[in-house]
């Protein structure tokens, strides 16, 4: 690409774009908070509910999610705006094709939706500066301009690939939901026989037949939104109908209900420390687990509890919706001042647009203005339509302003290409200097005072531009090549790795060359005997590991395998590129999850104690037992990950 150009604002929001100049702007809410408020926004009536109602949007809420539940346990990329506005065209078609490859499909639509809306937003830019670049050369003509892109054709096309795919899966998925419904209706059919006296069974066996029915029902996984509550209801009605006519054990049955009782005050306790909690977002996510809690993992309580537990467990709920209303109102009043200060914004945005320099330092001076106001616009709340219209209004007129005088600005530009080609001729120069020392000093000057020039006739801008390198490479080449002692072992270390990478990506573009498991190991070590290499140009090692991955996808190696050695190459290269942090940070994660599998195993090994007379072919012994040995298969395997990361710290 050409190295100058006229640069546009584009009326892009940029939430963290020049954030510490503003002392008056309101603190930026997060993106959940401004999700909630634009809901709230819409629906004024919600934060005046009464306490049944607030129950019945928990509720709602839970049984919207009763279809993520399973899903929300895989991993979901992180769309990094900052990160992935410097990416070109072609990097962000790559960055597509990975995370359809690393992904579960159905994880990563929200990643995928704003990845190509960048891009959308980048091919478009691209387009209309081709086609400024069009009209220059042809003096003010676009007729028979086209501008095509191999990068779209290929972004398209694993677009595509990626709404198919999640059709699918989505069509598996819902499929499954409907075969998980059948299963919960019935058990709810067996609870229904076993409560009607139409299954015949000991009476000691009676409580183990409820045991398992209760058990099966919580392994069952997700059901569809519209059948959760009803399930739901359902099931806990049979409950209770078994807890009320069972008079055979009055002991187990008095047992039962002062355990779910006491459940279900420690809820309630749970539920009082969340009126002091200061995030109330957090607090109300909190409050829906608590409410899942209750539906879910309590069973009834005597009947002369039941509603007064359930309306204490209510008022508190109230509480909690009440804070969360007022913090609300707070929030609102945040915003219309933020507005009032977007106001004023694009008043002084209307100011400079109506100004018309007549030199290029005051234009600069403008440039920078703008910029600035665009920084503030674009932090804290999102503005109205109408406001967000007027401003994008105004800086087009300042744009076309600032072009209009941009393109009538060709004698400086003659005057600057002079300039340039005098650059060029003493770096030449330069090469025949005896103290190569003070060239290298002051080819660096000149490089800055380039910099500084300015724009030159856009027909020549691009060919100036590679004449330079050009001439600037060639310097390097006699300075290096008569300096080379000096030269420190790292760069030396970092042109002997991108050699040997290239000649490695040479070597295997043929898919017949020969590969292993020991061709790959030696081609690592190999890597890491070239030594460390500068910090300024430490991308070369995640370029090679992307290599080594490249490599390894096409070992055929089971994925268990292939995700180890995944992660052995990303801890490489967290490592090579000194990014200590993501190391301590990962090592403290995976200690976190071994200290809770110990913890859950311990629990569950616990629990198995009370059953000590059961029969060991118990099927709810059974499933406990399946469940801590596939609890310990992943304790082993979180520890065999921390000790693979502590070769690395």
């Amino acid at each position: 690409m050409s190295e100058e150009k006229n640069d546009q604002l584009l009326p892009e929001e940029n939430g963290n774009q020049q954030a510490g100049n503003q002392q008056d702007a309101a603190k930026e809410p997060t993106a959940e908070e401004l999700a909630e408020l634009n809901r709230l926004d819409m629906d004024e009536a919600s934060m005046e509910k009464d306490a049944d109602d607030i129950i019945d949007e928990i509720h709602e809420e839970l049984a919207s999610q009763s279809e993520k539940e399973e899903e929300s346990q895989e991993a979901v990329p992180v769309f990094d705006q900052k990160k992935y506005g410097q990416y070109t065209l072609g990097q962000l078609a790559d960055e597509l094709r990975d995370v359809m490859d690393q992904y579960p499909i159905m994880r990563i639509k929200p990643f995928v939706d704003q990845l190509k809306r960048l891009f959308d937003r980048k091919f478009k830019q691209a387009r209309q500066e081709a086609y400024e670049q069009y009209i220059e050369a042809n003096e003010g003509s676009g007729q028979g301009f086209e501008f095509k892109s191999n990068e779209k054709e290929v972004f398209d096309n694993l677009y595509r690939e990626f709404r198919r795919r999640l059709s699918d899966a989505r069509k598996t998925y819902h499929e499954q939901l409907q075969a998980n419904k059948a299963k919960k209706e019935a058990i709810i059919e067996e609870l229904k026989a076993l409560v009607r006296g139409e299954i015949t069974t000991e009476t000691g066996k009676l409580f183990e037949k409820f045991k398992e029915l209760k058990a099966a029902w919580k392994e069952v996984g997700s059901v569809p939104k519209q059948d959760y509550r009803h399930l739901w209801n359902t099931f806990k009605y049979w409950e209770e109908q078994f807890f009320d006519i069972i008079h055979l054990d009055r002991e187990y049955r008095k047992k039962a209900y002062e355990e779910n009782l006491e459940q279900k005050q420690k809820i309630i306790d749970r539920a009082k420390e969340l009126l002091e909690w200061d995030n109330v977002m957090k607090a109300f996510r909190e409050l829906q687990f608590l409410h899942k809690k209750w539906k879910e993992d309590t069973g009834p309580v005597a009947p002369e509890h039941r509603e007064s537990i359930w309306q204490e467990f209510k008022a508190i709920t109230k509480q909690i919706h009440d804070k969360r209303r007022s913090y609300f109102a707070q929030l609102k009043e945040l915003r219309k001042k933020d507005w009032e200060r977007k106001e004023q914004l694009t008043a002084e945005l209307k100011e400079i647009a109506a100004l018309n320099p007549e030199n290029h330092k005051e234009w600069q001076k403008l440039i920078r203005k703008v910029n600035e106001i665009h920084g503030q616009f674009f932090t804290g709340f999102r503005a109205p339509e109408s406001l967000l219209e007027e401003f994008r209004t105004y800086l087009r007129e300042f744009n076309r302003n600032k072009n209009r005088f941009y393109k009538g600005f060709k004698a400086q530009q003659r005057e600057n290409l002079k300039r340039k080609n005098q650059l060029i001729e003493e770096v030449h120069g330069l090469k025949e200097a005896e103290d190569l020392k003070a060239a290298m000093e002051r080819c660096k000057q000149i490089r800055e005072e380039w910099k500084e020039i300015g724009f030159v006739p856009l027909k020549h801008s691009k060919s100036i531009w590679e004449e330079f390198k050009a001439a600037c490479k060639e310097f390097y080449d006699v300075y290096y090549s008569k300096v080379k002692e000096e030269i420190s072992q790292e760069y030396q270390n970092y042109l002997n790795k991108k050699q040997y990478l290239a000649e490695l990506k040479e070597k295997f573009k043929n898919e017949e060359e020969p590969l292993s498991m020991e061709l790959i190991d030696e081609l690592t070590a190999k890597w890491k005997e070239l030594g460390d290499v500068p910090e300024k140009v430490r991308f070369i090692n995640s370029k090679f590991h992307r290599f080594i991955n490249s490599l390894y996808r096409r070992l055929n190696i089971d994925e268990k395998q292939l995700r180890h050695l995944r992660y052995r190459n990303m801890l490489n290269d967290w490592k090579e590129n000194g990014l200590t942090r993501k190391l301590e940070n990962e090592r403290r994660f995976i200690r976190d999850k071994i200290e809770n599998l110990e913890h859950q195993i311990q629990q569950a090994e616990n629990n198995l104690a009370f059953f000590k007379t059961a029969d060991d072919n118990n099927p709810l012994l059974v499933e406990m037992r399946k469940k801590i040995d596939k609890q310990k298969e992943q304790l082993e395997t979180w520890k065999e990950k921390l000790q693979i990361i502590r070769e690395y710290i």
